[in-house]
């Protein structure tokens, strides 16, 4: 039978043998940037919304002041006449 020491070296010895295998390999491929490595950026026509207002709806809000800012005008019309 063979002493316990003599499979631990072995596997130590198979393990840097991977190592080295991995390294080399790894030297031939190149350097590649981690850029490379990102997905693409997606192109969409959503406005940029600011952070905590995710659940506002921008559309209905740019309504209400399309709508505000006509209110207003008509407002300001109404007083010149008085």
């Amino acid at each position: 039978m063979t002493p316990v020491w003599f499979w631990g070296v072995a596997i130590i010895c198979l393990i840097c043998v991977i190592c080295v295998i991995d390294i080399n390999l790894k030297k031939r491929r190149g350097h590649r940037p981690l850029s490379a490595s990102q997905p693409k950026h997606r192109q969409t026509d959503e406005r940029h919304v600011d952070l905590g207002m995710e659940a506002t709806d921008l559309n209905l809000v740019a309504e209400v002041n399309a709508e505000n800012a006509q209110l207003d005008r008509l407002n300001h019309r109404d007083r010149a006449f008085k």
